[in-house]
């Protein structure tokens, strides 16, 4: 019989070591937290794969703020150009293009009584112009009528450039 270690018990049984060749004590798993059988998880993913896209996720999103925002943008544009004809023929019928320099002898009241009632719808199609926009750009991001929101961004940022077309050619108008 042999001696039990230095400092164990001699009323504890002996458990066998790693140094004595045996395997060491280990005690069982707890019922059911058995490891599951290889195969049992999926794969994990692969980083480099765009993630799936079901069927479920994909809704047909309605292109009616694209239209819209594209309508406002016109309609704002028209109205913007037609008060920007009425507002620069007023000014160009107060000043003598052949002699400019009568243009600071311009009463401002004469000019408030020609041009003050398209000047304000000038500044409100600018508005709602900008806010039609700015629909524009919510639809075009959202996804919802992106060929309508694209058209209304350029129509947008072009249409205040129509203020300048319009008073090059009333200003040729006027001098010849």
């Amino acid at each position: 019989m042999t001696q039990p270690p230095y400092g164990s018990d001699p009323g504890q049984p002996s458990y066998p070591s790693y140094s004595s060749g045996g395997q060491p004590y280990q005690n069982p798993p707890a019922p059911g937290a058995y490891p599951p059988a290889p195969g049992a998880y999926p794969p994990a993913p692969n980083p480099y794969m765009a993630p799936p896209v079901y069927p479920a996720t994909q809704e047909a999103k309605s292109s009616l703020l694209g239209i819209i925002g594209l309508g406002v943008v016109v309609v704002a544009a028209i109205a913007f150009w037609a008060a920007t004809y009425s507002v620069l023929k007023a000014v160009f019928s107060l000043i003598d293009m052949k002699n400019p320099s009568n243009m600071y002898n311009l009463d401002p009241n004469t000019f408030a009584q020609v041009a003050s009632g398209p000047a304000q719808i000038m500044m409100l199609t600018s508005v709602i112009g900008l806010g039609g926009w700015i629909v524009s750009i919510v639809a075009t991001a959202t996804k919802r009528g992106r060929a309508f929101g694209i058209i209304g961004i350029v129509l947008g940022v072009l249409a205040p450039l129509g203020y300048f077309v319009i008073a090059g050619v009333l200003g040729a108008q006027m001098l010849s």
